[in-house]
């Protein structure tokens, strides 16, 4: 039997604050099923959603919304082998060509707005809620496939907006939403110039 060292144990009281912001920093872990190990009654009430691609991330606040305990074994001890003509390998692809998938941007947001939900709106949720919708936003922004995506552009603003206005909100966040829902026409044009 192996015995592994420098084990990480977080409490279901903990998820909300350090397991969480230690899983997507810390960790620099994804939200993927493949890399963890789960307790059966876990999946009891929950469900990967149907025909949705990144399934696993539209389901995993939830899921570890259900755990009592989180154990983290720093040690790698599955190898994921990654092909070139897989849901990840094409969506690898799409990104290069500046061509967005609508169903990873949606599962990111809802898991980001689950998880702000969760955690009652604190320091760690705020801010990862924020750097999901910026990020989604500016790749739908300069994608090649824009006008598919208006409603979802919308969408953005909207959420972003009503980020800004919990007082609490540090400032770095205020600007960064503020830059983008100010004048989005404008912002989008200065970005393609400093790109330049």
């Amino acid at each position: 039997m192996t015995i592994h060292h420098n084990l990480k144990f977080y409490s279901q009281q903990e998820f909300h604050s350090t397991f969480a912001k230690d899983l997507f920093n810390k960790y620099e872990m994804n939200v993927t099923a493949w890399n963890k190990l789960y307790k059966r009654k876990i999946f009891n009430n929950i469900k990967f959603p149907y025909g949705r691609l990144f399934e696993d991330t539209f389901s995993a606040i939830y899921i570890l919304n259900q755990c009592n305990n989180i154990l983290v074994i720093p040690n790698t001890l599955y190898y994921y082998r990654r092909r070139s003509d897989s849901i990840i390998g094409k969506h690898i692809q799409e990104k290069k060509y500046n061509i967005i998938n609508i169903d990873s941007i949606e599962a990111k947001v809802m898991s980001a707005v689950d998880f702000y939900i969760f955690a009652n709106h604190n320091k760690e949720s705020t801010e990862m809620l924020f750097r999901v919708l910026k990020n989604s936003l500016d790749d739908i922004l300069f994608s090649a496939n824009r006008n598919q995506y208006k409603n979802y552009e919308l969408a953005l603003i909207y959420l972003l907006k009503n980020l800004y206005k919990p007082p609490q909100i540090p400032l770095k966040i205020k600007f960064g939403i503020l830059k983008r829902c100010f004048n989005i026409k404008l912002y989008r044009k200065l970005i393609i110039l400093l790109k330049k």
